[in-house]
Protein backbone atom coordinates (compact mmCIF):
# COMPACT_ATOMS: atom_id res chain seq x y z
CA UNK A 1 0.00 0.00 0.00
CA UNK A 2 3.11 2.68 0.82
CA UNK A 3 5.10 1.70 -2.21
CA UNK A 4 1.47 2.77 -4.07
CA UNK A 5 1.44 5.71 -1.82
CA UNK A 6 4.95 6.81 -2.87
CA UNK A 7 4.05 6.35 -6.69
CA UNK A 8 0.99 8.31 -6.59
CA UNK A 9 2.91 10.84 -5.23
CA UNK A 10 5.82 10.34 -8.15
CA UNK A 11 2.25 10.49 -10.62
CA UNK A 12 2.01 13.96 -9.45
CA UNK A 13 -2.18 13.12 -8.47
CA UNK A 14 -1.01 9.81 -10.70
CA UNK A 15 -20.05 6.51 4.19
CA UNK A 16 -20.99 8.56 7.00
CA UNK A 17 -22.94 6.68 9.08
CA UNK A 18 -24.73 8.77 12.51
CA UNK A 19 -26.21 6.77 15.09
CA UNK A 20 -28.18 9.07 18.01
CA UNK A 21 -28.66 7.95 21.03
CA UNK A 22 -29.13 9.52 24.61
CA UNK A 23 -27.09 12.47 24.67
CA UNK A 24 -25.41 14.47 22.20
CA UNK A 25 -22.99 12.99 19.09
CA UNK A 26 -19.74 13.78 19.53
CA UNK A 27 -18.38 13.86 15.86
CA UNK A 28 -21.28 13.40 13.01
CA UNK A 29 -18.31 14.36 11.25
CA UNK A 30 -15.80 11.93 9.13
CA UNK A 31 -12.70 12.36 7.69
CA UNK A 32 -13.79 12.40 3.67
CA UNK A 33 -16.09 15.13 5.01
CA UNK A 34 -13.61 18.43 4.71
CA UNK A 35 -14.53 21.09 1.68
CA UNK A 36 -12.97 23.82 -0.28
CA UNK A 37 -14.87 26.64 0.04
CA UNK A 38 -13.96 30.72 -0.05
CA UNK A 39 -10.51 29.85 -0.68
CA UNK A 40 -9.95 27.39 1.96
CA UNK A 41 -10.09 24.01 2.50
CA UNK A 42 -11.61 22.78 5.99
CA UNK A 43 -11.90 19.87 7.58
CA UNK A 44 -13.92 19.49 10.55
CA UNK A 45 -13.14 15.99 11.55
CA UNK A 46 -9.14 16.35 11.94
CA UNK A 47 -10.19 20.37 13.25
CA UNK A 48 -7.70 21.72 10.17
CA UNK A 49 -7.72 24.89 7.93
CA UNK A 50 -5.53 25.45 5.17
CA UNK A 51 -6.07 28.67 3.22
CA UNK A 52 -5.17 28.11 -0.41
CA UNK A 53 -2.39 30.38 -1.99
CA UNK A 54 -3.50 32.56 -4.46
CA UNK A 55 -5.02 31.46 -7.79
CA UNK A 56 -5.29 27.74 -6.64
CA UNK A 57 -8.14 25.78 -6.80
CA UNK A 58 -9.48 22.48 -5.99
CA UNK A 59 -9.10 19.65 -8.28
CA UNK A 60 -10.51 16.07 -9.52
CA UNK A 61 -12.22 14.76 -6.57
CA UNK A 62 -10.44 11.95 -5.58
CA UNK A 63 -11.68 7.80 -4.85
CA UNK A 64 -13.75 6.88 -1.97
CA UNK A 65 -11.85 5.55 0.91
CA UNK A 66 -10.18 2.09 0.77
CA UNK A 67 -10.35 -1.07 2.86
CA UNK A 68 -7.47 0.22 4.15
CA UNK A 69 -8.66 3.26 5.53
CA UNK A 70 -6.56 5.16 3.39
CA UNK A 71 -8.63 8.46 2.43
CA UNK A 72 -7.61 11.05 -0.70
CA UNK A 73 -9.14 14.01 1.45
CA UNK A 74 -8.47 16.67 -1.30
CA UNK A 75 -6.61 17.56 -4.50
CA UNK A 76 -5.73 21.42 -5.39
CA UNK A 77 -4.05 22.86 -8.17
CA UNK A 78 -2.71 26.02 -9.10
CA UNK A 79 -2.99 27.87 -12.45
CA UNK A 80 -1.14 27.70 -15.11
CA UNK A 81 2.66 25.50 -13.92
CA UNK A 82 2.12 26.51 -9.73
CA UNK A 83 1.90 23.32 -9.20
CA UNK A 84 -0.52 20.71 -7.39
CA UNK A 85 -1.18 19.31 -3.64
CA UNK A 86 -2.30 16.33 -2.30
CA UNK A 87 -3.82 15.83 1.14
CA UNK A 88 -4.48 12.30 2.06
CA UNK A 89 -5.06 10.37 5.45
CA UNK A 90 -4.29 6.72 6.50
CA UNK A 91 -5.89 5.57 8.77
CA UNK A 92 -3.37 3.78 11.71
CA UNK A 93 -6.49 1.25 12.96
CA UNK A 94 -6.23 -0.53 9.43
CA UNK A 95 -3.31 0.21 8.03
CA UNK A 96 -1.97 -2.91 5.54
CA UNK A 97 1.73 -1.93 7.22
CA UNK A 98 1.29 -0.93 10.92
CA UNK A 99 3.25 1.94 11.69
CA UNK A 100 3.90 4.26 15.34
CA UNK A 101 5.00 7.61 13.79
CA UNK A 102 5.31 10.13 10.88
CA UNK A 103 9.32 9.12 10.67
CA UNK A 104 8.57 6.02 10.44
CA UNK A 105 6.21 6.45 7.49
CA UNK A 106 8.58 9.07 5.86
CA UNK A 107 11.62 6.86 6.17
CA UNK A 108 10.02 4.22 3.74
CA UNK A 109 8.69 6.35 1.59
CA UNK A 110 12.57 7.64 1.13
CA UNK A 111 13.42 3.82 1.14
CA UNK A 112 11.46 3.56 -1.76
CA UNK A 113 12.32 6.74 -3.56
CA UNK A 114 15.80 5.17 -3.49
CA UNK A 115 15.44 2.22 -5.23
CA UNK A 116 13.69 4.62 -8.25
CA UNK A 117 16.18 5.39 -11.12
CA UNK A 118 16.53 8.66 -11.35
CA UNK A 119 14.60 10.07 -8.41
CA UNK A 120 16.70 12.44 -6.14
CA UNK A 121 16.44 12.89 -2.68
CA UNK A 122 17.04 16.72 -1.77
CA UNK A 123 16.15 16.52 1.89
CA UNK A 124 16.53 13.46 3.98
CA UNK A 125 13.51 13.33 6.69
CA UNK A 126 13.34 15.84 9.08
CA UNK A 127 11.26 16.46 12.09
CA UNK A 128 9.90 20.49 12.54
CA UNK A 129 7.01 21.94 13.92
CA UNK A 130 4.05 24.05 11.33
CA UNK A 131 2.08 26.12 13.54
CA UNK A 132 2.35 24.29 16.35
CA UNK A 133 1.90 20.71 15.20
CA UNK A 134 4.45 18.12 14.60
CA UNK A 135 5.43 16.95 11.23
CA UNK A 136 7.79 15.32 9.05
CA UNK A 137 9.54 16.12 6.15
CA UNK A 138 11.32 14.89 2.91
CA UNK A 139 11.83 17.23 -0.13
CA UNK A 140 12.85 15.07 -3.56
CA UNK A 141 12.65 15.32 -7.15
CA UNK A 142 13.07 13.84 -10.45
CA UNK A 143 12.11 13.82 -14.34
CA UNK A 144 11.57 17.46 -14.23
CA UNK A 145 9.55 17.85 -10.96
CA UNK A 146 10.14 19.06 -7.46
CA UNK A 147 7.96 16.89 -4.31
CA UNK A 148 7.68 17.78 -0.49
CA UNK A 149 5.83 15.40 1.52
CA UNK A 150 4.98 16.88 5.36
CA UNK A 151 3.43 13.93 7.64
CA UNK A 152 1.69 14.92 10.54
CA UNK A 153 -0.67 12.61 12.93
CA UNK A 154 -3.68 13.48 13.78
CA UNK A 155 -6.11 11.01 15.42
CA UNK A 156 -4.93 8.04 14.75
CA UNK A 157 -4.64 9.19 11.42
CA UNK A 158 -1.19 10.23 9.32
CA UNK A 159 -2.68 13.23 7.71
CA UNK A 160 0.24 13.93 4.67
CA UNK A 161 0.33 17.18 2.41
CA UNK A 162 2.26 16.28 -0.52
CA UNK A 163 3.29 19.02 -2.68
CA UNK A 164 4.27 18.85 -6.78
CA UNK A 165 5.77 21.87 -8.88
CA UNK A 166 8.14 21.74 -11.79
CA UNK A 167 10.05 24.66 -10.13
CA UNK A 168 12.50 24.34 -6.67
CA UNK A 169 11.20 27.85 -6.19
CA UNK A 170 7.96 27.34 -6.31
CA UNK A 171 8.04 24.04 -4.38
CA UNK A 172 9.77 26.52 -1.05
CA UNK A 173 6.84 28.81 -1.43
CA UNK A 174 3.89 26.32 -1.59
CA UNK A 175 5.97 24.39 1.39
CA UNK A 176 5.53 28.03 3.30
CA UNK A 177 1.99 28.14 2.46
CA UNK A 178 1.63 25.99 5.11
CA UNK A 179 2.82 28.14 8.09
CA UNK A 180 -0.98 29.22 7.32
CA UNK A 181 -2.31 25.73 8.31
CA UNK A 182 -4.90 26.07 11.23
CA UNK A 183 -4.57 22.95 13.53
CA UNK A 184 -6.56 22.40 16.35
CA UNK A 185 -4.80 22.56 19.46
CA UNK A 186 -4.05 18.95 21.85
CA UNK A 187 -6.76 18.87 24.32
CA UNK A 188 -8.63 21.96 23.32
CA UNK A 189 -11.64 22.13 25.26
CA UNK A 190 -13.46 24.28 22.53
CA UNK A 191 -13.30 21.81 20.16
CA UNK A 192 -12.80 19.06 22.04
CA UNK A 193 -12.57 15.17 20.25
CA UNK A 194 -12.50 11.80 21.68
CA UNK A 195 -9.46 9.81 23.23
CA UNK A 196 -8.28 7.59 20.65
CA UNK A 197 -7.90 4.17 21.66
CA UNK A 198 -6.97 0.78 18.95
CA UNK A 199 -8.34 -2.69 19.83
CA UNK A 200 -10.68 -1.14 22.52
CA UNK A 201 -13.61 -3.34 21.13
CA UNK A 202 -12.41 -6.89 22.20
CA UNK A 203 -14.91 -9.81 23.28
CA UNK A 204 -14.06 -8.56 26.91
CA UNK A 205 -15.52 -5.35 26.73
CA UNK A 206 -18.56 -6.27 24.86
CA UNK A 207 -21.16 -7.21 27.43
CA UNK A 208 -24.22 -7.16 24.79
CA UNK A 209 -23.80 -7.49 20.67
CA UNK A 210 -25.96 -8.22 18.26
CA UNK A 211 -24.55 -9.48 14.67
CA UNK A 212 -25.05 -7.76 11.61
CA UNK A 213 -27.57 -9.56 8.57
CA UNK A 214 -25.35 -11.26 5.50
CA UNK A 215 -24.79 -9.20 3.12
CA UNK A 216 -22.59 -8.63 -0.10
CA UNK A 217 -20.41 -8.71 -1.42
CA UNK A 218 -19.22 -11.71 0.53
CA UNK A 219 -15.14 -12.62 1.91
CA UNK A 220 -15.17 -8.26 2.57
CA UNK A 221 -13.89 -7.36 5.41
CA UNK A 222 -15.35 -3.66 6.16
CA UNK A 223 -13.53 -1.59 8.43
CA UNK A 224 -15.44 0.43 10.70
CA UNK A 225 -14.72 3.59 13.16
CA UNK A 226 -17.12 4.20 16.17
CA UNK A 227 -17.05 6.49 19.09
CA UNK A 228 -18.15 4.79 22.18
CA UNK A 229 -20.05 6.97 25.22
CA UNK A 230 -19.09 7.22 28.69
CA UNK A 231 -22.49 4.94 28.44
CA UNK A 232 -21.28 2.35 26.92
CA UNK A 233 -22.94 3.03 23.88
CA UNK A 234 -22.07 3.79 20.29
CA UNK A 235 -22.27 7.29 19.40
CA UNK A 236 -21.20 7.47 16.12
CA UNK A 237 -20.79 4.89 13.46
CA UNK A 238 -18.50 5.34 10.79
CA UNK A 239 -18.75 2.11 8.13
CA UNK A 240 -15.25 3.75 6.25
CA UNK A 241 -15.87 1.42 2.96
CA UNK A 242 -18.39 -1.31 2.19
CA UNK A 243 -21.76 -1.54 0.22
CA UNK A 244 -25.00 0.15 1.21
CA UNK A 245 -26.32 -3.42 2.48
CA UNK A 246 -23.82 -3.74 4.91
CA UNK A 247 -23.29 -0.25 6.07
CA UNK A 248 -26.92 -0.45 6.75
CA UNK A 249 -26.45 -3.44 8.24
CA UNK A 250 -23.40 -2.82 10.14
CA UNK A 251 -25.17 0.27 11.91
CA UNK A 252 -28.19 -0.92 13.08
CA UNK A 253 -26.36 -3.96 15.05
CA UNK A 254 -23.89 -1.48 16.47
CA UNK A 255 -26.72 0.68 17.85
CA UNK A 256 -27.65 -1.98 20.10
CA UNK A 257 -24.06 -3.15 21.37
CA UNK A 258 -23.00 -2.27 25.42
CA UNK A 259 -19.51 -2.28 25.24
CA UNK A 260 -17.72 -1.71 28.99
CA UNK A 261 -18.38 1.80 29.69
CA UNK A 262 -14.82 3.65 29.10
CA UNK A 263 -12.77 5.31 31.59
CA UNK A 264 -9.16 7.00 31.80
CA UNK A 265 -7.63 7.58 35.41
CA UNK A 266 -10.65 6.63 37.37
CA UNK A 267 -13.23 9.26 35.26
CA UNK A 268 -15.68 8.25 32.60
CA UNK A 269 -14.21 9.05 29.08
CA UNK A 270 -15.37 9.14 25.39
CA UNK A 271 -13.17 7.33 22.85
CA UNK A 272 -12.96 6.60 19.15
CA UNK A 273 -12.10 2.69 18.17
CA UNK A 274 -11.90 0.44 15.22
CA UNK A 275 -13.11 -3.20 14.11
CA UNK A 276 -13.45 -4.97 11.16
CA UNK A 277 -16.68 -7.06 10.16
CA UNK A 278 -16.16 -9.65 7.73
CA UNK A 279 -18.82 -11.14 5.41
Amino acid sequence: MYRWWGLAVLACLACALAVPRCGAIVSPVNPEDGKVAQGQYTNEYFKIAYPLPADWNEDLEGPAPSYSGYYVLTALKGSGRLGTMLIVAQDEFFAAEPLSRSMEMVDRLRRSISEIDGMTVDREPEEMTISGGHFTRLDFSGVGLYRTVLVTENRCHFVSFNLTTADPDQRKRLAQSLNGLSLAEPGDPAQPVPICLKDYATPERVVSRSDPAPAGPKFTQVPVRIIIGADGRARHIHVIRGSAEQKRNIAAALAEWQFTPPTMEGRPVEIETGLVFRF
